[in-house]
């Protein structure tokens, strides 16, 4: 199934912005916690510690992966922009 270029846009808006919640939900987690009854003592550390340097490098290289489709996107146009300019010209001139 291909999907359309909206459809990509939308999912990576979509993507990007869940990562950035999860990483902001989990910056300002405490690092440590007792349950409300003292039974429990609960550390959030391994969260902040490897969970949040993997979200923040998964939304860096998401990035930078968008922006190299991009460039490569770009490139490939003009390109094809220059071709169809010599060929107009060259149409130009023998007419």
């Amino acid at each position: 199934m291909l999907y359309s270029e909206s459809d990509v846009i939308g999912w990576l808006q979509q993507t990007l912005g869940e990562l950035s919640w999860w990483s902001e939900r989990i910056s300002h987690c405490e690092p440590a916690f007792t349950t409300s009854n003292g039974l429990f003592a609960v550390t959030c550390s391994y969260f902040h510690h490897s969970v949040l340097p993997q979200l923040t490098y998964i939304r860096q290289h998401t990035c930078e992966f968008v922006a190299s489709q991009t460039v490569a996107e770009a490139q490939l146009f003009i390109s094809e922009l220059e071709q169809f300019i010599q060929v107009f010209m060259l149409f130009c001139y023998f007419t």
